[in-house]
């Protein structure tokens, strides 16, 4: 993620694509520090910090990539040694929604940056629907196919409602890349269906019209 912040052409390549999007987890990015928050309230302001940083990151992006920047919320953080949707008492002390609140903040002083809600679409699928345990163990990317799908949807409608005509679209994730990949290449597949619709309520109702364009 900071790589990609900091030089998204070494990255990401020179492709002509005028958006970014960036999807991220506490328990990807910061796995020990998230461990001492469940026993240590005060390593909940060291996250913070870390956090902050990755913020900064975002924001000397958004100085040098001029097109579309979408960056999400954290969701809630799943422990890869329980099933993903075992997630009672992960943070104590409201941690989460410290970081949560605290990263929100932080992107809404930022100019033209666009901010997905990650947490709020697991919490919108489910924990159980939204995970899949046996890619979380086989290569460290928790999201089912189906959720992925979701994502992309989500995407392809913030991305069309950009005044930029969408042209090639970057998503990079915190998991694993290579897992990341080929899920995030399914997720995508909804980009250019949705961006026909970027006015449709999102719903059902709107599924039989993009399953026939």
């Amino acid at each position: 993620m900071r790589q990609i912040c900091y030089d998204h052409h070494a990255v990401l390549g020179s492709g002509d694509f005028n958006a970014i999007a960036l999807l991220w987890r506490v328990e990807d990015l910061f796995p020990d520090m998230l461990a001492q928050c469940l026993d240590s309230p005060a390593a909940v302001g060291d996250l913070r910090r870390e956090v902050k940083g990755l913020a900064d990151a975002v924001a000397h992006l958004r100085k040098r990539f001029n097109g579309t920047l979408i960056v999400s919320t954290p969701p809630y953080p799943t422990m890869p040694a329980s099933k993903c949707w075992n997630w009672a008492g992960v943070f104590r002390h409201d941690g989460f929604n410290i970081i949560s609140q605290f990263w929100t903040q932080e992107i809404a002083q930022l100019e033209r940056v666009r901010l997905f809600d990650l947490h709020g679409l697991v919490l919108n699928a489910g924990m159980k629907p939204a995970h899949d345990v046996r890619k979380w163990q086989l290569y460290r990317q928790p999201y089912t196919e189906p959720f992925w799908e979701d994502i992309g949807r989500m995407l392809g409608r913030m991305v069309a409602a950009e005044t930029i005509s969408p042209r090639n679209v970057s998503c990079s994730t915190s998991i694993t890349p290579c897992g990341a990949e080929s899920s995030a290449r399914t997720g995508l597949r909804a980009f250019s269906l949705a961006m026909t619709f970027p006015a449709k309520p999102i719903g059902t109702s709107s599924a039989p019209a993009l399953s026939q364009k």
